[in-house]
C-alpha cells in the first residue's frame, strides 16, 4: 500500500491526509490478521526436523486442525529426525548437496499450496556464532522453496523442559534459541509470511525443574504424564495439548454454539424442534467437528455449548443428549442460556486419528521406502525392479486421504428437554 502525503501543504491538512492513511493502512492489516492462515482446499506440507517427524505418529495437529475448518484440507509431513535448513539429515549416503536435492524431490511429491518451515533447534546448539550462517542457510531453504510457489509459515522451535539430574539444564540452551528464534521471525517478515513462535504457545516450556507426578522415577516421565518423555521430544500427551494452542495461531477458532429454539442458532447447521406437550427435542449438527481437547491438567474438555430457551411452562427440566444426562436446569436459567457439554463420538474421534495416523504412515513409506539402497543406491542393481511399486504408495494415501475427511466431518446430535421429575 502506497501512501503519498503533500508536504507543502498546510500543517493541518497533512495531518488528517497522515491520520486518514495511518487509519487505512491499520484497518487493512487488522482485516488480514484476522483472517486464517489455512483454508479448506489447502495442500500443507510440514517441512522440519524431529519436532516434525514426530508429529505423524499422533495425528493430533492435522485433527484439530481438521476440527476447525468447515471444508477439506490435506497435509503431508516431511519431518526428518535430526535435520536442518540444509536438509543434511536427508543426504543419506550423499553430500549435504545431495540432502537439499532429495528435499526439494520430496517436496515436489507433496504439491503443496502452504509449506510450513519447523526449523531452528538442531542449529541453536552452535550458539551465537552460528546464528548468521543459520540465517544464509535459511534464505538458502526459501530461495529453493519459491518455486514451488506456495505460502510460508514460519514456525520458532519450542524450548527444551527442566526434567532436572542426570539430564543437563536447559538454561544456557534455551537462551541460545531466543536468538535463532527472532532470526526466523525477522526471515518471515522478509518473506512477508506468518511467524508461529512455539516458545509462546501453550502448554509453555520453562526453566523451573519439573516435577514427576507418577513419582515412579527421578526424571523420566510417562507418556500419559508428561508433556516430553526427556526434555526435549514431545510425548503423545504434549503434541495433543499443543495442537490446540496451535490451531489458535492459526487464527482458525472454537467457534461458539448457541442453540435456541426460536431461529436464531449459531455455531450449527439444519436445526429443527420438535415439541410433544411439555417436551422439547432439539436436533442439528455443527459447524465444527466436537472434538475434545485437553485442559492444562491433562483432562479431556468436551465441546461446550450454550442453550437458550425461553417462556417454558414447568419449573425445572432434565436435559440428555445421546443417553447422557447434561443436567436439570430451572425454567428461568434455560430462559437466559445454560452451558452444557455436547456428547462426543469417542469410536468416530478414534478412527480419525487411526486413518490420520495410517495416511501418514503410508506417505512416510512413499517418500523413504525401506531398503532404499537396494531399490534407488548402490545396491539397486539387486532389487532395484522393486523401485516401481514405491509410486503406487501415492493412490493408497489419496484413499486414506478422502476417509481422513469423511470421518473429520461434524455428525448431527439431538438434545432431549422434558419436565423433570
Amino acid at each position: 500500500m502506497n501512501v503519498s502525503i503533500n508536504l507543502l501543504g498546510s500543517y493541518s491538512t497533512n495531518m488528517r491526509y497522515f491520520a486518514t492513511a495511518v487509519f487505512f493502512l491499520f484497518f487493512s492489516l487488522t482485516q488480514v490478521s484476522a483472517e486464517p492462515l489455512l483454508k479448506p482446499g489447502d495442500r500443507v506440507t510440514f517441512l522440519g526436523g524431529t519436532f516434525v517427524e514426530r508429529m505423524q505418529i499422533h495425528g493430533h495437529f492435522e485433527a484439530e486442525i481438521r476440527s476447525r475448518l468447515e471444508g477439506d484440507i490435506r497435509f503431508r509431513n516431511l519431518g526428518w529426525a535430526g535435520d536442518t535448513v540444509r536438509g543434511e539429515s536427508r543426504a543419506v549416503f550423499g553430500t549435504v548437496e545431495n540432502g537439499m536435492e532429495r528435499l526439494l524431490r520430496d517436496m515436489a511429491l507433496t504439491n503443496p499450496t502452504v509449506i510450513i518451515i519447523c526449523y531452528g533447534g538442531n542449529e541453536a546448539h552452535n550458539g551465537v556464532a552460528g546464528i548468521k550462517q543459520f540465517k544464509n542457510n535459511l534464505e538458502t531453504l526459501t530461495n529453493n522453496l519459491d518455486r514451488f510457489s506456495t505460502r510460508y509459515i514460519f514456525v520458532g522451535p519450542r524450548p527444551y523442559e527442566n526434567l532436572g539430574p542426570p539430564l543437563p539444564a536447559p538454561n544456557a540452551y534455551n537462551t541460545k534459541l531466543r536468538h535463532y528464534s527472532n532470526a526466523i521471525e525477522e526471515h518471515a517478515a522478509e518473506k512477508d509470511s506468518p511467524f508461529i513462535n512455539l516458545a509462546a504457545l501453550k502448554p509453555h516450556a520453562t526453566n523451573d525443574l519439573m516435577t514427576n507426578r507418577d513419582r515412579q522415577g527421578l526424571w523420566i516421565l510417562t507418556n500419559a504424564e508428561g508433556l516430553t518423555s526427556n526434555g526435549v521430544h514431545l510425548t503423545s500427551t504434549g503434541y495433543r495439548q499443543l495442537a490446540s494452542s496451535f490451531a489458535d495461531a492459526l487464527k482458525l477458532p472454537l467457534k461458539k454454539i448457541r442453540l435456541t429454539t426460536d431461529g436464531t442458532s449459531t455455531g450449527v447447521s439444519g436445526v429443527t424442534v420438535d415439541r410433544v406437550n411439555q417436551t422439547f427435542t432439539i436436533r442439528a449438527t455443527s459447524n465444527q467437528m466436537p472434538l475434545p481437547g485437553l485442559t492444562q491438567s491433562g483432562k479431556s474438555a468436551r465441546q461446550s455449548a450454550i442453550l437458550a430457551i425461553p417462556d417454558l411452562p414447568s419449573k425445572r427440566y432434565l436435559l440428555t443428549s445421546a443417553g447422557i444426562n447434561l443436567g436439570i436446569y430451572s425454567r428461568d436459567d434455560l430462559a437466559q442460556g445454560v452451558k452444557i457439554h455436547l456428547p462426543v463420538d469417542a469410536r468416530q474421534i478414534t478412527e480419525l486419528h487411526d486413518a490420520i495416523i495410517t495416511k501418514n504412515m503410508m506417505f512416510f513409506h512413499r517418500h523413504r521406502p525401506q531398503n532404499e539402497t537396494y531399490l534407488f543406491l548402490f545396491r539397486k542393481h539387486e532389487q532395484g525392479n522393486n523401485a516401481a511399486e514405491v509410486p503406487k504408495f501415492d493412490a493408497i494415501v489419496d484413499d486414506y486421504d478422502r476417509r481422513v475427511y469423511e470421518l473429520s466431518r461434524p455428525q448431527p446430535f439431538t438434545i432431549s428437554i422434558k419436565p423433570a421429575k
